[in-house]
């Protein structure tokens, strides 16, 4: 996949960054099948429909936290972390996004806004998040 850069570390994924220009043919969903956030990216011409549909709920079970981020504005440098390491930098730009399933540190680079998206619901600010 073109311009879809995943940061492996010792066979895990710690995070999927996808870049402003990246277009697929229809749909692509650049997430492995166990990621707890399904990353759906959609390209569609006019006219094009998807049936109506809602999804069934999951029932008792314990997924990893993940995050996700999409830069609208400006410029971040994430740091990602393997097992409490640094392991890499990215610069996300606008229209950059990415999907974090790792430990992480942002820096903002410029005046930045950006779209955060992570699973529910809010335990409160004590329970989470684990700062290193």
């Amino acid at each position: 996949m073109n311009n879809i850069e995943k940061i492996i570390y010792d066979g895990n994924v710690l995070a999927i960054v996808v870049r402003h220009d990246f277009v697929p043919d229809k749909l692509s969903f650049p997430t492995p099948e166990n990621f707890a956030l399904q990353l759906g990216i959609h390209h569609r011409q006019k006219n094009d429909t998807v049936e109506a549909h809602g999804h069934v709920p999951f029932e008792n079970v314990t997924i990893p936290a993940q995050e996700f981020f999409y830069v609208v504005s400006g410029k971040v440098d994430v740091d990602i972390y393997h097992q409490r390491k640094k392991h890499s930098t990215v610069v996300l730009a606008a229209g950059d996004m990415i999907l974090l399933n790792c430990v992480h540190a942002m820096k903002f680079a410029e005046n930045s806004r950006i779209v955060e998206i992570k699973q529910g619901p809010y335990r409160g600010k004590e329970n989470e998040k684990e700062f290193m």
